[in-house]
């Protein structure tokens, strides 16, 4: 199984479980006491996407706290994030097993991951891509603790590319997938 690190816990987003847990919900606490934005008071149902910053949680926190505090994330999710570092393949999935976060594993859909790289030959099973990017990362706290609860079987699978907003199409087409996508700019 593949378990992803923390590349960047301890600098962009506090590495203290109970800090961090307590910055996510406040961030999401904030978000939900701001209106509604037209976005959001729609059918969630018909959502394809969201666009999220990825820097870290101190100057992106409450745009993604706001956003994710009015929208019901479906099962899995695909996270299409820049590539900062420039290590692994143009399109790198990570393959399956989980990330590691300072509030526990966060797992992969494993076996969409597989289907999206059998269905399109662009796509390539690499870790090597994500193992010290953090665009994805910082989102995570996010995703675990809106998205998890319990009897939950949340899954994500993380896609990353310079341009991944010209991916998402892709990914709907290649795996059957009508779900939500969540970019980060």
């Amino acid at each position: 199984m593949h378990l992803r690190q923390p590349a960047v816990a301890g600098r962009f987003y506090t590495d203290v479980p109970a800090d961090l847990r307590a910055e996510v919900e406040s961030f999401l606490k904030q978000g939900a006491a701001l209106p509604a934005s037209a976005l959001a008071a729609g059918d969630a149902a018909h959502l394809a996407g969201l666009m999220l910053p990825h820097a870290g949680h101190v100057y992106s926190g409450r745009v993604i706290g706001a956003t994710l505090a009015h929208v019901r994330l479906p099962r899995t999710v695909f996270l299409l994030c820049p590539n900062h570092t420039g290590l692994g393949t143009p399109l790198s999935v990570w393959p399956a097993g989980a990330w590691q976060t300072p509030l526990g594993p966060v797992p992969v859909d494993g076996e969409m991951a597989r289907l999206l790289c059998e269905a399109d030959e662009d796509f390539s099973a690499d870790v090597m891509g994500h193992v010290r990017e953090h665009s994805i990362e910082v989102l995570l706290p996010f995703y675990a603790l809106h998205a998890w609860s319990p009897d939950a079987a949340v899954r994500a699978t993380l896609v990353m590319h310079e341009t991944s907003a010209a991916v998402s199409h892709d990914t709907g087409h290649v795996v059957g997938y009508a779900g939500l996508r969540i970019f980060s700019c």
